[in-house]
């Protein structure tokens, strides 16, 4: 039974579906297969680097094919090239803590396993003092560019990979332009964090967001799919209020314009005299 379970542990890795990144950190100028694969129980050397080089690029399809030949069929790659550096003697806790911290601040509901930092180049150490910059839209993405600045400009730049999941919003059917969103038509789904063209919505209070455009179905829903709920519609009978001097006048009128809640919009009484009035309930405007 221990023999077949071993056997079994061995070969696990060969059937495997292996993402390849698109940087690997080493420890020394030689790259090993487990460099690569952890859970390899092949050691094999792949490549080294030239003693007066600190990282080696190659080809993801000739890597590929090298993994390939030693048995890993299921060997897949998003980028055209795979860099080895060699690891930077480097703490990099203090730009860590800073990435998780700007990510947590952007996306509530994110729970970070991980985080990986990466230099451009060798690096010997970290200036004693720097200011850490990052780019305006990096947290729409789980990979990204960070540079430090020291107290004499001089730049040092990182990349980064996050490895993360967040709770979003997505639809459960197609929502129509102006349709109100609501757990009806929407459901909550945890997800792998990847790429987002904008922040999505994370959490739904009831009766406040409707859709600015058609939204597709099973579609992970951001800030640029709705917009506040409109409180009144055009060309609906909306219920109109006055206080004048502590008496109160109420009658009903047409609205001329959709409003949301605070909007000024204009109305048409049944004489056809338009007046401006103030949206301040569902149905309901107040003339100023």
């Amino acid at each position: 039974m221990f023999k077949i379970l071993l056997f079994l542990l061995t070969i696990s890795p060969l059937f495997s579906q292996i993402v390849l990144s698109e940087i690997y950190e080493i420890n020394s100028s030689k790259i090993y297969l487990n460099d690569i694969i952890s859970n390899s129980s092949i050691e094999k050397l792949l490549y080294t680097i030239d003693p007066n080089k600190h990282s080696k690029r190659v080809k993801s399809a000739d890597l590929k094919k090298i993994l390939q030949e030693l048995g890993f069929k299921h060997i897949s790659s998003s980028s055209r090239y795979i860099k080895f550096q060699i690891k930077s003697p480097i703490d990099t806790r203090v730009i860590k803590t800073f990435l998780k911290q700007h990510y947590l601040s952007k996306y509530k509901t994110l729970s970070i396993q991980n985080i990986h930092v990466y230099t451009h180049s060798f690096i010997k150490k970290l200036p004693k003092n720097y200011k850490i910059e990052i780019r305006r839209k990096s947290h729409l993405s789980h990979i990204g560019m960070i540079d430090i600045k020291d107290e004499h400009n001089k730049k040092l730049f990182f990349n980064y990979t996050i490895q993360a999941s967040v709770k979003v919003l997505q639809t459960t059917k197609k929502i129509k332009r102006n349709e109100k969103l609501s757990f009806i038509n929407t459901r909550y789904k945890t997800i792998t964090f990847d790429k987002f063209r904008a922040i999505p919505i994370m959490v739904l209070i009831n009766n406040t967001l409707q859709a600015k455009h058609q939204i597709k179905n099973f579609k992970t829903i951001t800030v640029n799919d709705v917009e506040t709920l409109d409180f009144v519609h055009k060309n609906s009978q909306v219920s109109v209020s006055l206080n004048n001097n502590g008496i109160y006048i109420t009658f009903t009128a047409k609205a001329l314009q959709n409003g949301k809640l605070g909007d000024i919009i204009t109305i048409q009484k049944q004489d056809l005299t338009r007046l401006k009035a103030k949206v301040v309930g569902k149905k309901k405007v107040e003339l100023r």
